[in-house]
């Protein structure tokens, strides 16, 4: 385990194939890793987020799921 505290975040640039770019100050982004064994790891980074933000952020991801009908409702099937 190490005792390095992690970076604050300031901000995320999203680069587009136009060669635009946006800066984001608020909000979050999951990064995701492969492991050799076919698994996968989220790695959740956010900037300037806190309280009642970041239940809107889960809320958001579970209606997003629930859209997308990754979640089985009523008698199971």
């Amino acid at each position: 385990m190490s005792d390095k505290k992690d970076k604050d975040i300031k901000n995320f640039i999203i680069n587009y194939e136009d060669g635009t770019s946006k800066t984001v100050e608020k909000g979050f982004f999951c990064e995701m890793r492969e492991n050799e064994d076919g698994s996968g790891n989220l790695i959740f980074n956010m900037v300037d987020v806190q309280g009642k933000e970041l239940e809107r952020i889960v809320t958001g991801c579970i209606y997003l799921g629930e859209k997308l009908g990754m979640f089985k409702r009523g008698n199971g099937k």
